[in-house]
């Protein structure tokens, strides 16, 4: 699946070159690509007989072409073999191959709208906190 422009589809094909001979595997989407483990060597390890479920990352990568800003969400599931990669260093991965480039990372959705709900929280526990205060301090 084409994912866009030719700076997206640069960037891929970096990213595809520096994960090249690794256990990560790169698949275009619309929104970008993806870099996941390579389930086939997950497949082949299970068959070796390691048992046992580890994580498995599935780093989402958005791209902004008109900004040239990517994000990267992080879509975590479980996997039979021995040997999952750390979560990092896809991550490091995708952030190294976007800077040779000129890409800049941003926050993703979802991490944003975690902050805001954190935000709004806290000023709500600060605004009835107050009124706890005030009631205590008048009555």
């Amino acid at each position: 699946m084409p994912s866009g422009s030719a700076d997206t589809q640069h960037l891929i094909e970096r990213v595809r070159s520096v994960a090249a001979g690794g256990r990560y595997l790169v698949v275009e989407r619309p929104y970008g690509f993806d870099l996941t483990v390579d389930e086939a060597d997950a497949r082949s390890a299970d068959r070796l007989g390691q048992q046992g479920l580890e994580p498995v990352v599935t780093h989402r990568v958005r791209v902004d072409e008109a900004a040239h800003e990517l994000s990267i969400t992080d879509v975590s599931h479980s996997a039979r073999w021995d040997e999952a990669a750390p979560d990092g260093e896809g991550r490091e991965l995708v952030r190294e191959a976007a800077q040779t480039l000129g890409w800049r990372e941003q926050r993703g959705r979802d991490r944003r709208v975690s902050f805001a709900v954190a935000g709004i929280a806290a000023a709500g526990l600060l605004v009835a906190a107050l009124i706890t205060l005030v009631i205590t301090l008048s009555g």
